[in-house]
């Protein structure tokens, strides 16, 4: 979470959205896995009410409460991101994609394991990796700067899993 509130801010300043817009997708980086506490697949919606019920008690407006919403549902996969903070919080979600190599396989083995725990879904390492290739062949970046810089780090993590096979 800290990661993609990290690139959330990051995004958000290459992308020159105003403070307000900034304020709104940091807010969303940090809520949008939340949800996990409850249920897993489907978190999105868990991740919604918790931040609506936190925002609400700190009485923010209506309209930026419902702009995080907006921006956490844009997580749920398959992603379909709507407006600008939206494909910031996106892309902020799945920069951990276009992270060092290294890092990236740290990431890969953290989230198997959670598979692993968390759905008691075991694959095989040839399959795990063929996952991962498809899942990042498949997957699109949707601003400006995931299309320019994180699109072509995150190439470089497709080549290090094929080179795997």
């Amino acid at each position: 979470t800290r990661e993609v509130a990290a690139a959330a801010k990051q995004i958000a300043l290459v992308e020159e959205v105003n403070p307000a817009e900034k304020e709104i997708v940091v807010l969303a980086a940090w809520f949008h896995d939340v949800g996990q506490i409850i249920c897993y697949r489907g978190h999105e919606l868990s991740s919604q009410h918790i931040a609506r019920h936190f925002l609400s008690n700190k009485n923010c407006e209506t309209t930026l409460i419902n702009q995080v919403l907006n921006c956490i549902s844009a997580t749920k996969m398959p992603q379909r991101p709507s407006n600008l903070l939206e494909k910031i919080m996106c892309d902020s979600d799945l920069s951990h994609l276009a992270a060092e190599p290294d890092v990236y396989l740290e990431h890969l083995n953290r989230l198997r394991n959670e598979w692993e725990k968390v759905l008691g879904q075991e694959e095989k390492n040839e399959d795990w990796i063929l996952l991962n290739i498809e899942f990042l062949t498949q997957h699109r970046y949707f601003t400006d700067y995931g299309k320019t810089v994180l699109e072509v780090k995150k190439e470089k993590n497709i080549d290090q899993l094929l080179a795997m096979l």
